[in-house]
């Protein structure tokens, strides 16, 4: 090889270094959200090696994800029935998992089996001839240096856990299955990648396969992590009024979801509460003819290979399967999923789960009876009190993995009402143990006085009493048990630093507290405080305020010495005095923000008169104020009624517009990292 080849070929694998530096450095979190809908949802289908694949390449694809289904099931499930793809036939979870994909960068590809009698896969039939389809499919598409992932769901997932065996694989999710040890292969497998098993509750023998696989891999310093029900809540889902409508909303309307839930109720496949009674693959009666003769809109069969027309009733079933939380696909965990993966797993799983976990169980209250479905909303109440700072209604506490719909959810509102009442929030300044405030009182009025500012030295200080207005009760012992008397007035929204309570003499300690316990103060150094300037005196030694506000500079006395040397001792005692002056104001900035008493000013002008009917009439008020530095942010006026609640326990990737998508998670992390 010449001299000019080698520098040629030095150069470019220093720049794929440079490259591949820095997609590492991109940390998971950081990645903005694709703008997909089911709609954007445009495969294009091939076959090859006797396999037929359906498979989307994204503009700029950040890596692959191959989805291998399970038994009774095909490929074209990962895509929805549309004039670029007739044949596809595309199932609510299977259709989640790819649009979580896309949304995430990915190219994603869905291989059908050999068996199309089962459906089933056999690692004999299909192990080697996938492999070469994906090595070639990779290649084709320079896909072949970016990070191979793989998911799947019970024999699709037991076939995906070997085939690392072939080709070389990232990172592997295995859903509702364990594999047999002795058929695993490990032996051939260098380097085996990061896998994550999900583990359902009703799922008794697959659970203890799956603990001998983590075990296992664990033994050979893979990184591997279980979801599970003990901690991720992979429990049983509550069929609740809109459970196949949030999950299926290309096929299932919201009513006749209703409908649908009304019906299970009915033929007592559910109880009153929304839990599934039987095991819907092993019931004792045909509870899906059952169910269709009451609700006719109920359309097709659960047959398999599906009909266009079976796609409904295909999709009820799975979701039943799912509510039953025993042994079916789930897609609630694929962007975690992903997210760990691009880690290397070396990331936290537990926060991203926290974090992007779709489709909670539904928390709104609900009670189905022989006249109909009973709801009533219920908000996130688990970290709020009542009021215990003057004028505090309600006090929500914020925790580790809430963000600001959880927040907007405690007050009754929509995320999009909350950040309207004030769009300059930055919710990235809010951090465990700050208390949002929902205040109520007369807009003339100061909502949160501001304490003498004294240094924190770790004891309590008193602090002056807060602005005139009813002090709250006590009605228990301890901090944070407490109520506040709302007073009549205007609502208004405030963040305080730390849990900071208020004895009922209405004045505000100095001390943070977080519950009923009580937490250390951080000693979190407070940014740069802005260069305080000085008012204007009418007795400083370099200038004399005028009438207008103006500044003149002093003159020497007539009877002194008029020589050069007394005129420039004069100029420079007065700028060391100004440069006084302005270092004391600076000091007393910063002073202001170390203080240890961490309640908000808040001045009239910042106020504006506006209405939210849902919290009442007057003026509503949006400010921060974080426990390791004082954000104060404007207030802007907010009309209108919000239409309910964030209803963050019921987001699924079709309804994005519940919950915030996961980009304006990321604009809305609480804390920087949750």
């Amino acid at each position: 090889m010449s001299r000019g080849s080698r520098r040629t070929l030095l150069a470019a694998v220093a720049l794929l270094a440079l490259v591949g530096a820095a997609r590492a450095a991109v940390k998971p979190e950081d990645v903005v959200d694709r703008e997909v809908t089911i709609d954007d949802l445009k495969p294009m289908n091939d076959y090859r090696n006797r396999h037929e694949y359906w498979y989307q390449v994204p503009k700029n694809p950040r890596g692959t994800i191959v989805f291998v289904h399970g038994c009774v099931h095909s490929g074209y499930n990962y895509f929805p029935q549309s004039k670029e793809c007739n044949a596809c036939r595309g199932l609510p979870e299977q259709l989640s998992h790819t649009l979580q994909a896309l949304r995430r960068g990915y190219a994603v590809i869905a291989i059908s089996s050999v068996d199309r009698d089962t459906g089933c896969w056999s690692w004999n039939e299909d192990g080697w001839d996938v492999a070469e389809l994906l090595k070639g499919f990779l290649r084709d598409w320079g896909l072949d240096k970016l990070p191979f992932y793989g998911a799947g769901i019970s024999s699709g997932a037991s076939f995906l856990l070997k085939l690392p065996r072939y080709i070389k694989m990232d990172g592997i999710m295995s859903e509702a299955l364990g594999i047999d040890e002795d058929a695993w292969g490990l032996w051939e497998v260098s380097k085996y990648p990061p896998t994550i098993y999900v583990s359902m509750v009703r799922d008794t023998p697959t659970a203890k396969k799956i603990e001998a696989n983590r075990k296992e891999l664990t033994r050979q310093r893979t990184p591997v992590e279980v979801i599970q029900v003990e901690e991720r809540k992979v429990e049983e889902r509550k069929v609740y009024p809109t459970y196949f409508s949030d999950r299926f909303p290309s096929k299932i309307t919201p009513e006749l979801s209703k409908e649908i839930a009304q019906g299970l109720f009915e033929i007592k496949m559910i109880n009153k509460n929304g839990i599934v009674q039987e095991d819907p693959r092993e019931a004792s009666w045909p509870w899906m003819i059952e169910l269709q003769a009451l609700v006719p809109g109920l359309e097709g069969q659960t047959n398999y290979p599906e009909k266009p027309q079976d796609v409904m009733a295909r999709g009820v079933f799975s979701l039943m399967n799912l509510a039953y939380a025993k042994h079916e696909i789930i897609s609630d965990y694929i962007t975690a999923g992903l997210m760990w993966f691009e880690t290397g797993g070396s990331g936290d799983l537990k926060k991203y789960l926290d974090a992007y976990t779709y489709g909670w169980p539904s928390e709104d209250k609900f009670l189905y009876t022989a006249n109909g479905t009973e709801i009533t909303k219920e908000r996130i109440t688990l970290h709020t009190r009542p009021g215990t700072l003057p004028g505090c209604a309600i006090e929500h506490i914020v925790q580790e993995g809430d963000y600001c719909y959880v927040i907007a959810d405690t007050f009754g509102i929509d995320l999009e009402t909350l950040q309207g009442i004030n769009p300059q929030l930055n919710c990235e300044l809010i951090q465990p143990n700050d208390t949002v405030c929902l205040q109520a009182g007369d807009p003339n009025l100061k909502d949160l006085e501001t304490a003498e500012e004294v240094p924190y030295n770790g004891t309590e200080a008193a602090a002056p009493a807060a602005a005139p207005r009813p002090a709250p009760t006590q009605t228990g012992a301890g901090a944070g048990a407490g109520t506040a008397a709302a007073p009549t007035g205007a609502p208004g929204i405030a963040l305080v630093g730390a849990n900071v309570t208020a004895p009922p003499n209405g004045t505000l300690p100095t001390t943070t507290k977080a519950g009923p316990t009580t937490t250390p103060r951080p000693e979190n150094k407070p940014k740069a405080a802005p260069v305080a300037k000085p008012a204007p005196s009418s007795s400083t030694t370099t200038a004399t305020a005028t009438t207008d506000g103006s500044a003149t500079t002093a003159s020497s006395d007539s009877g002194s010495s008029g020589s050069n040397t007394g005129a420039i001792v004069g100029s420079v005692i007065g700028g060391l005095a100004a440069a006084a002056l302005v270092a004391v104001g600076v000091w007393y900035a910063v002073k202001k923000r170390r203080t240890g008493a961490r309640s908000m000013a808040v001045s009239n002008p910042t106020f504006e008169q506006g209405k939210l009917d849902a919290l009442g009439s007057g003026a509503v008020r949006l400010s921060a104020l974080a426990p390791r530095d004082l954000e104060l942010t404007e207030v802007v006026e907010q009309t209108g009624s919000p239409v309910g609640s964030a209803r963050r326990r019921h987001q699924t990737p079709f309804n994005s517009d519940v919950q915030p998508s996961i980009s304006t998670r990321q604009a809305s992390r609480m804390g920087g990292e949750a």
